[in-house]
């Protein structure tokens, strides 16, 4: 009886028996559901953030538990770390929370693997799980009316698309998939729990991630990009992708340069070359404050313009004699043009001119070391040598504002102020397209039969430079390119 209860659970015979040699899951088969959800998640979170560790609370496991055992988790969690499963660390305390760390085994993901690649199988296959899957997923769509039209957009997509099972286990079965990285177990069973959540409209609420790089988090965007080419939005299907070219490392001097002034102004109200950390800019403040740059044809620099309403004067070089005197704001202006020279080359991939700077053997590891020490990695000291050589005033001003906050300024300040305009959704629609939004890119769902398809994507790139190049004067390179 408690077997064929137990059936509908994500877990297959053989992780089921071994938990059954433990009589504290053989008397109280409950427990079992909230272990194997335990597990999945941390599997999730270890691939998406890829930490070995994972931190947990006391509250969160009593919150997981409490439907199943009234929130106890200690004795059925050191089951779990006796049988080989997870492990965990010693407990420490945060913010007056007791917390712990824990990893799932190479063994214990072997065992959802398996268990998860069976549900998901039945979901497909089984006659009883499909019918009773088609009653509950349609009860789970989000008929939600959000007073935002992105959000409304994205929500749209999430309620439609749908995916080809047999692509995705094609797919999963090929040795290198997940972006032409060696699979592993946890690759694997991260993709088969976003595919399940997709067959079972079981998702997360759609986050705007307001308060650090304005990014709009969903579901779809969690899925592997290896995968996005099973999906289908009605008639169309997911067959093109766009994305802007390094688009962090793009914006990255510009980022340092509005730093760099409004650094030079908190100094010189503050008559001390010491910073306060509370008047240092956040990410966001930059929205109210835009800076836009003058070049002529000779290439000298004219004018430093503000987009403030409050402050229509701007920066003129003529009247910004107390930046002068901190620092030359020519000379990092000369380094900021500089640098947007290499990131806007259509000649030269920018991973390719790094290459040959720094002396990494391939692209792909110029790559990394580029968008790791963008982001905050001091691992790759070839790469911080010839930066600190070829752009010292911005390196030094990288340092005084903390290197930590690049990636949360650059995604608030650029890549969602271009990739978050509504006009460009709209437009989509307008075309008869639909996009799919990927951070610094957009899938784009067509029908096989669109003959326009190539000129509504220029189109939809010639909007995205034009508008880079009204604010900022860079015009970023987009990149098009088919899935298949």
């Amino acid at each position: 009886m408690k077997t064929n209860k137990f059936l509908n659970v994500k877990v297959s015979v053989d992780l089921f028996n071994l938990l059954n040699t433990k009589e504290i899951f053989k008397s109280n088969w409950k427990s079992i559901p909230p272990c194997i959800s335990f597990m999945n998640l941390l599997s999730i979170y270890m691939e998406t953030w890829g930490f070995n560790e994972i931190e947990f609370s006391s509250y969160r496991l009593i919150d997981l538990f409490k439907p199943y055992t009234k929130g106890v988790y200690r004795p059925y969690l050191e089951s779990l770390q006796e049988l080989g499963l997870i492990t965990i660390n010693e407990s420490y305390s945060v913010n007056n929370e007791q917390c712990k760390k824990y990893t799932v085994t190479e063994s214990g993901i072997k065992f959802l693997v398996d268990s998860n690649i069976e549900y998901l199988k039945k979901l497909h296959n089984d006659p009883t799980l499909i019918r009773n899957n088609q009653k509950t997923s349609n009860k789970r769509i989000n008929n939600t009316n959000y007073n935002d039209y992105i959000f409304n957009y994205i929500s749209d997509l999430l309620n439609t698309v749908k995916y080809d099972y047999n692509q995705t286990q094609e797919i999963l079965n090929k040795p290198n998939w997940n972006n032409g990285k060696e699979t592993t177990n946890l690759s694997k069973n991260h993709a088969i729990n976003r595919l399940t959540n997709f067959k079972e409209r079981k998702f997360r609420t759609i986050q705007h991630n307001i308060n650090s790089d304005n990014r709009i988090w969903n579901e779809f965007v969690g899925i592997k990009s290896d995968l996005r080419k099973c999906f289908s939005y009605k008639d169309m299907k997911y067959n093109k992708v766009v994305d802007i070219r390094s688009c962090h490392p793009t914006f990255f001097s510009f980022y340092i340069l509005i730093n760099f002034i409004k650094l030079q102004d908190i100094k010189e109200s503050t008559n001390s070359n010491s910073l306060n950390s509370n008047k240092l800019i956040s990410p966001l403040s930059n929205f109210k404050e835009l800076i836009h740059i003058d070049v002529m044809d000779n290439g000298d620099i004219q004018n430093i313009i503000t987009q403030n309403p409050n402050k229509s004067e701007g920066y003129n070089l003529d009247t910004i004699k107390n930046l002068e005197d901190k620092m030359s704001i020519k000379d990092i202006l000369k380094e900021h043009l500089k640098w947007v020279k290499i990131f806007t080359n259509k000649e030269m991939p920018p991973k390719r001119y790094i290459m040959e700077q720094c002396g990494y053997t391939t692209e792909d590891q110029a790559k990394n070391a580029l968008n790791e020490t963008i982001n905050g990695s001091f691992r790759y000291g070839k790469l911080i040598k010839w930066m600190e050589k070829e752009f010292p005033l911005i390196c030094k001003t990288w340092k005084e504002i903390g290197v930590n906050r690049t990636e949360e300024g650059i995604g608030a300040n650029f890549e969602t102020v271009l990739m978050l305009d509504e006009e460009i959704f709209k437009y989509a629609d307008d075309m008869g397209i639909k996009l799919s939004y990927e951070y610094d890119g957009y899938g784009i769902f067509h029908r096989d039969d669109d003959k326009d398809i190539n000129e509504k994507i220029q189109f939809i790139i010639n909007y995205i430079t034009s508008k880079s190049k009204t604010l900022w004067n860079i015009p970023v390179v987009i990149v098009a390119k088919d899935v298949n």
